[in-house]
C-alpha cells in the first residue's frame, strides 16, 4: 500500500495550502483558499489585478503539486520559506 503523505503551509491572514499525495504517483490533491473572487461593482483595474494575482496563484499551486508528485521533499524549512516569499511577492505585486 503506498504511503499517504500531506503538508499544510499556512501563509499569514488565515491563507493556507494542503498538498495531499500518494508515494508512486497514485493520486494527488492541493486544496487552498488563496483564489480571490470577483467582486461585484468593482474597478476594472481591481478585476485586472485579481485576475493576474489568481493566475499568479495558480502557477505557484501548479508547481508544489508537481514537486510533491516528484519526490522533492517539500516539508523543509527552506522549502516552506521559499512557498511563503512567492506569496508574498504574489501578494505584494497584485493589490486589489
Amino acid at each position: 500500500m503506498p504511503e499517504s503523505k500531506m503538508v499544510t503551509f499556512d501563509l499569514g491572514a488565515d491563507k493556507k495550502i494542503e498538498v495531499s499525495w500518494a508515494a508512486a504517483g497514485k493520486g494527488s490533491l492541493l486544496e487552498s483558499n488563496l483564489f480571490e473572487e470577483y467582486q461585484k461593482n468593482e474597478q476594472p483595474e481591481d478585476t485586472e489585478a485579481r485576475g493576474l494575482y489568481n493566475a499568479a496563484v495558480n502557477g505557484m499551486e501548479s508547481l508544489l503539486l508537481a514537486c510533491a508528485t516528484a519526490g522533492v521533499d517539500i516539508d523543509t524549512r527552506e522549502f516552506r520559506e521559499s512557498v511563503q516569499t512567492a506569496f508574498d511577492a504574489i501578494t505584494n505585486k497584485y493589490e486589489f
